[in-house]
């Protein structure tokens, strides 16, 4: 009769913690497919690509020599999306690939459009890529702004 007892006592214990993992599964699988899902390279240049991030500025040092001397090296504040996922970006004719990138410098018209109203915000950017190319550019990818939302995803 004891040996029935631990025996079922086992059962239950196995029974609940094959539940408790079943569920688990069930509920890790979509986030892992979200996770693992591998988008298409993107590309330089035209066609345009739609970028989603968070939009920030950060402080790097300009001119004269691009942080050797901080105390006299201008200060350059850009505007970086840090992506919500990072892409990759195939090599142009022009331009080496990128793999994993995760903020890219914004590039536009002050004239035309301000950025400060969506600093901190979630953004949908549509524009084009190209590869930095130059010691004012301080992500290796940069998108040339035609349009920017905010959005909630």
């Amino acid at each position: 009769m004891m040996s029935w007892k631990a025996t079922s006592g086992r059962e239950s214990v196995m029974r609940s913690l094959l539940v408790v993992g079943a569920v688990a599964l069930a509920l890790s699988v979509p986030a892992l497919r979200r996770a693992t899902a591998q988008t298409a390279p993107l590309h330089y240049g035209d066609p345009p690509v739609v970028l989603v991030g968070t939009l920030a500025t950060e402080v790097f040092y300009g001119p004269p020599s691009y942080g050797e001397n901080p105390a006299t090296d201008a200060k350059e504040k850009p505007f970086i999306l840090t992506l919500n996922s990072p892409v990759d970006v195939k090599a142009g004719a022009d331009d080496q690939a990128e793999k994993n990138v995760k903020k890219v410098t914004l590039v536009f018209d002050p004239a035309e459009v301000s950025m400060k109203p969506f600093l901190g915000k979630k953004v949908q950017v549509k524009g084009t890529l190209f590869h930095s190319f130059n010691g004012h550019h301080h992500t290796p990818v940069l998108i040339d702004v035609q349009k920017i939302h905010a959005t909630e995803n």
